[in-house]
């Protein structure tokens, strides 16, 4: 099944499923640091939709997949007014890769994206994903 969640409003089950999303990008990449806070890990602040002084985080909706009530799959995304939307991350776990769960969890984003109108997705990604989201997506 899957899960929309934001940060914000979480509620305490939604923060377990929130914290289990934040382990799944933590076993996929490296910390992504913020320079102008000593490099302290963002994910967290993505997931939560924290913002601070120098970044607006606001907004962000985690989408979860999970299997048996475990976290196999996550995607981060927001909303920007009424045809764009960005997802900047999104992560499986090493054991549930090439299952396509994320296949499916994208699948639910797209599907709820559209059913508010939106039109246009952006996907920043670095230049060693770019193929996966041509060739998969």
């Amino acid at each position: 099944s899957w899960r929309l969640l934001q940060g914000k409003m979480a509620s305490e089950e939604s923060r377990k499923w929130l914290s289990d999303a934040v382990s799944v990008f933590h076993e996929r990449f490296d910390p992504i640091g913020d320079p102008s806070k000593s490099n302290t890990d963002l994910i967290p602040s993505l997931i939560y939709g924290k913002s601070n002084r120098d970044q607006d985080y606001g907004g962000m909706f985690c989408a979860v997949l999970t299997v048996n009530s475990i976290v196999v799959s996550a995607g981060i995304f927001r909303i920007f007014g009424q045809d764009v939307a960005e997802i900047p991350l999104v992560a499986t776990t090493s054991s549930c890769q090439g299952k396509g769960y994320f296949q499916s969890l994208f699948c639910c984003i797209e599907n709820l994206l559209a059913s508010v109108n939106v039109t246009d997705l952006v996907l920043p990604a670095a230049h060693e994903a770019e193929s996966m989201w041509k060739n998969k997506f």
